[in-house]
């Protein structure tokens, strides 16, 4: 058994001297008293199978991870294609149409029930009007939300279908029909 220092040990496996010493800091010394100033003595055959098995589990790690990231990869690109992720921006853009149509709607309210409430005095008649109103921009909004989920159901319903006639069997033997 020959023993090492950490110098000795990063000139053979190439490894710098602070790598070497980082690795073996858990790593007992033999006789860290013998020898000339801090110098610590290393088992070789201990010293070198730390350095290597660290290398290996590290390599392990990083391929477990770069095959976890590619599982999620293949996971959204088919959840995509399924029509179950959509992008941010078709989102955005979505959540910005739906807030002009509310707006709009709102907005048209002050002109409407100017008119209609003009010639009313009693407050509760009032009140009704403007709850009629409100509940009239709010069956907009219901209606353009049924617009866009029925529209949404069909494109996933074109996708799945889709997806089946590719999917379907090709090739193989005709049938034959007898006459």
């Amino acid at each position: 058994m020959k023993k090492l220092t950490v110098n000795d040990i990063s000139e053979l496996t190439g490894f710098d001297r602070r790598t070497v010493a980082k690795r073996l800091e858990n790593l007992e010394p033999v006789n860290a008293a013998s020898g000339s100033g801090r110098a610590r003595y290393f088992k070789s055959t201990d010293a070198l199978r730390l350095m290597y098995a660290e290398e290996t589990i590290g390599k392990e790690k990083l391929q477990q991870k770069k095959l976890a990231n590619e599982v999620e990869m293949s996971t959204i690109k088919l959840d995509q294609q399924k029509g179950e992720l959509v992008e941010i921006d078709k989102v955005a853009e979505e959540v910005g149409n739906l807030f002009a149509v509310v707006r709009q709607n709102f907005l048209s309210v002050p002109s409407k029930a100017a008119q209609d409430l003009s010639h009313e005095s009693d407050p509760k008649r009032i009140q009704d009007i403007l709850f009629d109103m409100v509940n009239e921009c709010l069956a907009e909004l219901q209606k353009y939300e049924d617009t866009k989920t029925r529209a949404s159901q069909t494109t996933k319903a074109k996708s799945k279908a889709s997806a089946k006639a590719k999917s379907s069997r090709v090739g193989g033997r005709k049938s034959s029909s007898k006459s």
